[in-house]
């Protein structure tokens, strides 16, 4: 695993800042499950003794590049940016069946699932003070493309081999915030947010974790949308009371 940033910023004498970042991040990781399933009777003849081997491949890359740029507008602070990121998971799972004469790939039980995903996104956000009261405002808007490819050689019939999506939402943001007396803050605050589920969960394929049980990803699954409002009140700057 391994990460690699670039970033550069620049300052004025009038306060405008520009600041560049570019990401680069690769993650991979390797495991593998022995299975023994073995069947008996009451008096030990064995009925069936079963063996099975699987090895799972995972590798994620990460590419981002981003760009914000900060300057003050109308006595208050200007804030605006555009970020683009693509993503790449791909997962190699190999189930191997043990027998006498070798190892044997079972390719029912086998699969590649290779996930993209594109994100671009920009915000506007500004902020200002109005004596004991500042105030805060903005709005990102975000574009997101996915597809999903289960390898063809090991789909299960049934199942859908692409899966794609292309959507956008819009994510607005405000807040204000007094401070009555010194010592005091309260601030109200609400914002929309989005969670979205793990690349492995995205994977139709079955694993089977045993003979008698098994996990399965699910390619639909869609983002989960938040809408959050936050009281909040502090003394000081040591103790905040939601």
């Amino acid at each position: 695993r391994y990460n690699v940033n670039l970033n550069y910023k620049y300052e004025d004498t009038l306060g405008r800042i520009i600041n560049f970042d570019a990401d680069y991040g690769d993650f991979t990781k390797r495991a593998g499950n022995l299975q023994t399933n073995k069947y008996t009777q009451s008096d030990g003849l064995v009925l069936s003794d079963n063996l099975y081997r699987s090895l799972n491949a995972i590798d994620i890359g990460l590419r981002a590049i981003k760009a914000d740029y900060t300057t003050k507008l109308w006595k208050g602070k200007l804030e605006t940016g555009l970020k683009f990121s693509s993503v790449s998971a791909d997962n190699d799972s190999k189930f191997l069946e043990i027998l006498p004469d070798g190892e044997f790939r079972d390719p029912d039980r086998s699969n590649r699932f290779v996930y993209r995903e594109e994100i671009s996104n920009a915000y506007v956000n500004y902020q200002k003070a109005f004596g004991k009261w500042q105030l805060q405002g903005g709005l990102r808007v975000e574009n997101t493309k996915s597809k999903g490819e289960l390898d063809e050689i090991s789909a299960v019939a049934g199942n859908m081999k692409v899966t794609e999506r292309n959507y956008t939402n819009w994510f607005p943001f405000l807040s204000a915030t007094v401070k009555p007396y010194v010592n005091h803050n309260f601030s109200l605050s609400y914002s929309r947010r989005i969670d979205r589920p793990a690349y492995q969960n995205l994977n139709p394929f079955i694993y089977l974790l045993d003979e008698l049980s098994f996990w399965q990803g699910n390619p639909f699954l869609a983002p989960q949308l938040s809408h959050r409002m936050l009281l909040q009140y502090v003394y000081k700057i040591y103790l905040p009371v939601r």
